[in-house]
């Protein structure tokens, strides 16, 4: 008779080989163990997953209700606002249910479509970002082009060349990840699918496909942020003249507001890369727990908090949203009807 499998033999690589044999990947998932922190875990996700659906659909739903919001800058904010909705909707729920589930298991082109939809609103969500700071610039430095330079149908195919764009781009991670021969025990310790996690479990040699995933990180990650810093460059050199004129000064209250969104999310991608995540995999020099919280940080902190800066920040933003909140607890009165004005002259 065979002896069963020895003390030593993990459950992950138990899980790991069962996994291998049905075409599934074991996420490892931390903070399973003990089940009060698990359950304080998904209660703590599913707070900043409600927060999160709550305060970019509100600040979406002010801006398309609110016609004077009809402009460039506040439709990349709505923008922004779906992108995150996008990245956390693809990131927490999934998460959530693994944290609580039996067996954590994902299938293999469910893990790339997941990566696909991280990569596409990643690239998008730094697009954007860069798009912002052009329209400031623009603001503050060329007020009197600033009305032809800038006006919604070139903000709508702004957004429309950086979705094309981030989706050209992201096709080819998916490309390199189709052809992965995960012959490996499928076991991950990560908070998202990607090639760089996905690498580690397969055969094939992954040097061309790491090269272009680094290539796609630097245009993903140091092109926007490059752009966004030569933009704010120009508009501190525009502060140093003379006093600017009023219009200006309103325009500059906003640059700081877009100032804080893009340290937040860039400073977030910070402690991605600085978790280890830049490799696909936890850092050995870290816990896995702290690793994968500080890889979650770049999908949790800047969508939950994007729409609350916009809000208290941008004045015409929160004006919007009181309106419509009050709208929605106390219906406004009809309307008295016209009379007829019988003055001359």
């Amino acid at each position: 008779m065979e002896d069963g499998p020895g003390p030593n033999v993990s459950a992950p690589l138990l899980a790991a080989a069962a996994a291998a044999a049905t075409d599934l990947i074991h996420i490892q998932m931390v903070f399973r163990e003990p089940p009060t922190v698990r359950r304080s875990v998904f209660a703590f996700l599913l707070l900043v997953y409600a927060l999160t659906l709550a305060g970019n659909s509100l600040l979406c739903l002010a801006i398309a209700r609110d016609r004077r919001l009809h402009k460039p800058m506040h439709l990349l904010v709505a923008a922004l606002a779906l992108t995150d909705l996008v990245e956390n909707t693809n990131a927490l729920p999934r998460t959530m249910y693994d944290l609580v589930g039996d067996s954590p298991r994902i299938s293999a082109p469910w893990c790339i479509a997941k990566m696909f939809a991280y990569h596409v609103s990643f690239r998008v969500h730094g697009y954007i970002l860069a798009a912002m700071a052009a329209d400031r610039y623009l603001a503050v430095c060329r007020p009197l082009a600033y009305r032809g330079a800038a006006s919604n149908a070139v903000a709508l195919r702004a957004l429309a060349f950086a979705v094309a764009l981030a989706a050209a781009q992201s096709l080819g991670n998916v490309a390199i990840a189709v052809n992965l021969d995960l012959c490996k025990p499928r076991s991950l310790i990560t908070s998202t699918c990607d090639f760089l996690a996905l690498r580690v479990l397969s055969c094939n040699h992954v040097a061309l496909g790491q090269a272009y995933t680094y290539a796609m990180s630097v245009a993903g990650i140091a092109l926007p942020l490059g752009a966004i810093a030569a933009f704010y460059a120009l508009v501190l050199h525009e502060c140093r003249k003379p006093a600017l004129r009023r219009g200006r000064n309103k325009a500059l209250r906003t640059c700081g507001t877009h100032l804080v969104v893009a340290a937040i999310y860039f400073g977030a991608i910070l402690a991605t890369f600085a978790s280890g995540a830049g490799g696909g995999t936890p850092s050995s020099a870290a816990s896995p727990e702290l690793s994968v919280s500080l890889q979650s940080l770049q999908f949790v902190l800047p969508p939950v908090l994007n729409p609350i800066v916009y809000g208290l920040r941008t004045a015409e933003v929160k004006e919007s949203l009181v309106r419509f909140l009050r709208s929605r607890v106390r219906p406004a009165k009809p309307l008295a009807p016209l009379q007829e004005d019988t003055r001359i002259g």
